[in-house]
C-alpha cells in the first residue's frame, strides 16, 4: 500500500515519544513492503537532508522554533505545517491508499480531510481516494485548553481539536483514559488502545539493590512539573530520608529548577545538569531508589516503562490528563500520589524506600508479565494488521482491520460540500436540457480558472491524471519535449488525462478518441494542440461497424461487455448517482487503432494510453505492430496480475512489461 505519514517532527532531528514512533513506524512499514512518505518540517541544514532507507521524507514547511519562552507551542509554525499537508494532499493526496497523521497539532488532521473532499469520487471506484488514520496521543479537556492558552484561545483550541475529532477516521490512543474521552467527544466508530511504545530489550531485568539517588528524566516544562521534585526531596529528607536528585533534561523551566535547588540549599545535593544522552539516563535508571514523574499531563508515559525495564519503581501522580497512572499497579511497580504537594511526593519516596528490595523484585515481575504487551512491536504489530486490512483495490468492501467502512450515504449529495449540494439537488430536478448547459457551465468555469492559472506559468491546477500519472510518465520518458501521444478513453480532454499535461507543458501533440458525443465536443474545446476523433476502438473484426454504447461518464462501456445488460447498468451506475445527468445508450463508429493512426498521418508514437474499461486487449488487436510500435504503452487493468495476461498475449515479445505505475495501471516499453 501507498501509505503518507504525517508528523511536524522527526527523529532524530527532533527527540521525543512521538518521534520515535513514526521513524519507528515508518521504518516497520517498509519492511513490511509498504511505500511510505514521511511529510514534516524542515529541521536540517543543507546537505544533511535525511536518508531513511525506503521511506521518502518531504518538508511541506520550514523549520524553527517549536516552543516558546512559556514552554507553550507557538501557534505559527502549526499552521504553516497544515497549509503544508494541505498543498501536498491537494496535488497527490490520490497517490496515497491511507494518511497516517498525528492528531497534534490538528491542523494537519482537518489538512487531510479538506483535501480528502477534493479527490471523493475522483479516484476509480466509489471510495475516497485515501483513507484518514490519526494517532491520539492526548485528548485535552476543556479546562485544560483554557489553562494552556487562556480563555478565548483555549476555547478556539478546544474547538478545532472537535473538529479533528469528528474527521471520519480510523482511530489510535495509546491509553484508555483518552480513548474514553475520544468517545465523548463524540468520534465515530472504533479506537484501538495501542499500549506498546517501549523498543528496548525485553529481557527480564534482574532486581539489584538500590542507591539513595531519586531521579526525573523529561522536558523542563510546566506540565512536567520538574521543580516539585526538588521540593518532594527536600520534604523526604527533612522527615529523615536520606536522598539525593538528578534532575535530568532541558526545556524553559529549568532555571525554575535551579532556583529551586538554591531556595532550598540542596546545591550538591541535587544535580540538574540539563540534557544528556540516553546512556547517561540508562546509567542513573540502572540504580535509582526511583523514578519520581509528577507530570499532570501525559499520553502515555514511556519513561515509566522505560524504568521498569530496569527494575526501578516509580511514583506518578493522579490527574485528570495524565494517562501515566495506567502504567502503574500500586505496590507492584510503584506509587500513585494524590498530588504533586511536597507532602504527597515525600510520602511516596518513603513508601519506595521502606518497601526495599521487595518493590524492585516485584517491578522485575511486572515488567516481564507486560513487556511484550507494552513492546513497541506490539503496537506495530497492530497497525500493520490493520493495513493489511485494507489492502484490496479502493472502491472495495475491504476495510482497516476492525473497523466498518464509512457508511455510504443514503443520498450521494450529502457525502459533498453543503453549498455544492444545494446547487446539484436543485439542477438535477431541472429538465435534462438544463441539466447539461449546468455541466457545460461548469466545465467552463473550471477551464477558465485552469487556463487562467496556465498563463502565468502555473501547472498546479494542470495535473488531472491519478496516481501523480505525469511524473512516473516523464521519469519513463525522460522528460522528453515535443512526442506524440494517443490516448484513447479521453473523456472531455482533461478529467483524469495522462496527455494534458503533456500537451500544455511539455509540447507534445497527439490523437485523443472518445465515442461520447458531448464528451468529444467537450474534448475538441480542451485540447487544441490534438486531433480528437469520436470513435471506438475495436478489433479488426469489427472495424467500420457500428457500436452501440452505454454511457457511464468515465466509465463508458461497449454494450454487452460485462456480460449482461444488467451487469453493463449496474458498471455505470455509479456515473448517475447524483441525479445530474441520464441514462443513455449511442451508437458510433468502430474503427481499430491502426485506422485511426492511418487517418491522421501518424509515424513515430511515443506513448499510447487505454483506459477502456476492460476493452483494452480488443482494442490492442487493432494495431498493426508491423506498422504502429508505440515505444510505451500504458493499460488500464482492472484485475492485476490476472488481468496482465490477456495485454501480454496481444503485445508478444514486441514489448517488455515495465511496471504498475499504479494499482490500476500497467507500462509496456517497445523492445528495440
Amino acid at each position: 500500500m501507498r501509505i503518507c505519514l504525517v508528523y511536524d517532527c522527526l527523529f532524530p532531528w527532533t527527540i521525543g515519544g512521538a518521534e520515535r514512533w513514526y521513524r519507528n513506524l515508518a521504518e516497520r512499514l517498509v519492511a513490511d513492503g509498504h511505500e511510505v512518505t514521511y511529510l514534516t518540517r524542515r529541521q536540517w541544514e543543507p546537505g544533511d537532508e535525511p536518508r531513511i532507507p525506503g521511506v521518502r521524507v518531504v518538508a511541506v514547511s520550514p523549520g524553527g522554533d517549536l516552543y516558546g519562552e512559556d514552554g507553550n507551542r507557538r501557534m505559527g509554525p502549526p499552521l504553516r505545517f497544515g497549509a503544508g499537508v494541505l498543498r501536498h494532499l491537494l496535488r497527490h493526496g490520490r497517490d496515497y491508499d491511507v494518511v497516517h497523521t498525528a492528531s497534534f497539532p490538528y491542523f494537519s488532521v482537518l489538512a487531510a480531510a479538506a483535501a480528502r473532499w477534493r479527490w471523493r469520487g475522483r479516484g476509480r471506484g466509489r471510495a475516497a481516494p485515501y483513507r484518514i488514520v490519526v494517532d491520539w496521543h492526548e485528548v485535552w479537556s476543556r479546562a485544560y485548553w483554557t489553562e494552556y492558552l487562556g480563555g478565548a484561545a483555549g476555547l478556539v483550541g478546544y474547538a478545532v481539536q472537535r473538529l479533528c475529532v469528528w474527521v471520519p477516521q480510523r482511530a489510535f490512543c495509546f491509553s484508555r483514559l483518552f480513548r474514553d474521552r475520544l468517545r465523548a467527544e463524540g468520534l465515530r466508530g472504533d479506537v484501538t488502545v495501542l499500549e506498546g511504545e517501549y523498543a528496548g530489550d525485553l529481557t527480564p531485568p534482574a532486581p539489584r539493590p538500590a542507591s539513595r539517588t531519586v531521579v526525573f528524566a523529561g522536558r523542563h516544562i510546566a506540565e512536567k512539573r520538574a521543580p516539585a521534585v526538588v521540593a518532594g526531596i527536600a520534604r523526604a529528607r527533612e522527615r529523615g530520608l536520606d536522598v539525593r536528585g538528578l534532575i535530568l533534561g532541558d526545556g524553559p523551566e529549568r532555571p525554575l529548577v535551579l532556583e529551586a535547588i538554591a531556595a532550598h540549599g540542596l546545591e550538591g545535593v541535587v544535580e540538574a545538569p540539563g540534557f544528556v544522552d540516553a546512556a547517561v539516563v540508562a546509567a542513573a535508571l540502572d540504580d535509582a531508589l526511583c523514578l519520581l514523574h509528577p507530570s499532570s499531563r501525559e499520553g502515555y508515559g514511556l519513561v515509566v516503562v522505560e524504568a521498569c525495564a530496569h527494575g526501578t519503581p516509580t511514583v506518578v501522580v493522579t490527574g485528570e490528563d495524565n494517562a501515566a497512572v495506567e502504567l502503574i499497579a500500586p505496590g507492584e511497580n510503584g506509587f500513585v500520589a494524590p498530588s504533586a504537594d511536597a507532602d504527597d511526593l515525600a510520602d511516596a519516596l518513603l513508601a519506595v524506600d521502606a518497601a526495599g528490595l521487595a518493590l524492585r523484585e516485584r517491578t522485575c515481575a511486572w515488567f516481564t508479565a507486560n513487556a511484550r504487551r507494552l513492546s513497541l512491536e506490539g503496537s506495530l504489530d497492530a497497525v500493520a494488521a490493520a493495513y493489511a486490512g485494507d489492502s484490496a483495490p479502493r472502491g472495495s468492501a475491504a476495510t482497516l482491520a476492525g473497523v466498518s467502512p464509512e457508511p455510504a450515504p443514503a443520498d450521494p449529495l450529502d457525502a459533498v460540500p453543503a453549498w455544492k449540494a444545494t446547487a446539484a439537488k436543485v439542477v438535477r430536478h431541472a429538465p435534462a436540457s438544463w441539466r447539461a448547459a449546468y455541466m457545460r457551465w461548469a466545465r467552463g468555469r473550471r477551464r477558465a480558472r485552469r487556463r487562467a492559472a496556465e498563463a502565468q506559468g502555473r501547472e498546479d491546477l494542470s495535473r488531472p491524471a491519478l496516481y501523480d500519472m505525469e511524473a512516473k510518465l516523464l521519469r519513463h520518458l525522460e522528460d522528453q519535449r515535443g512526442g506524440f501521444f494517443v490516448e484513447a478513453g479521453a473523456n472531455d480532454g482533461f478529467e483524469q488525462s495522462n496527455t494534458y499535461y503533456l500537451e500544455r507543458f511539455r509540447g507534445w501533440t497527439g490523437l485523443l478518441v472518445e465515442p461520447v458525443p458531448h464528451l468529444h465536443a467537450e474534448a475538441v474545446t480542451e485540447r487544441p494542440g490534438a486531433t480528437v476523433l469520436q470513435r471506438a476502438l475495436v478489433a479488426p473484426d469489427d472495424d467500420g461497424t457500428s457500436i452501440e454504447m452505454r454511457y457511464g461518464g468515465l466509465m463508458t462501456v461497449v454494450a454487452g461487455s460485462k456480460g449482461s445488460t444488467e451487469a453493463d447498468a449496474e458498471y455505470v451506475a455509479q456515473a448517475f448517482a447524483l441525479g445530474l445527468e441520464d441514462e443513455m445508450t449511442f451508437t458510433v463508429q468502430g474503427r481499430t487503432l491502426s485506422a485511426l493512426l492511418d487517418e491522421v498521418g501518424a509515424a513515430e508514437i511515443d506513448l499510447l494510453s487505454l483506459d477502456l474499461e476492460g476493452y483494452e486487449p480488443a482494442a490492442l488487436r487493432g494495431l498493426d505492430l508491423d506498422r504502429h510500435v508505440p515505444r510505451f504503452v500504458l493499460v488500464e487493468v482492472r484485475d492485476m496480475p490476472a488481468g496482465l495476461e490477456p495485454i501480454a498475449a496481444v503485445l508478444g515479445d514486441r514489448y517488455a512489461f515495465v511496471e504498475a505505475l499504479s494499482p490500476y495501471d500497467a507500462l509496456y516499453r517497445r523492445v528495440d
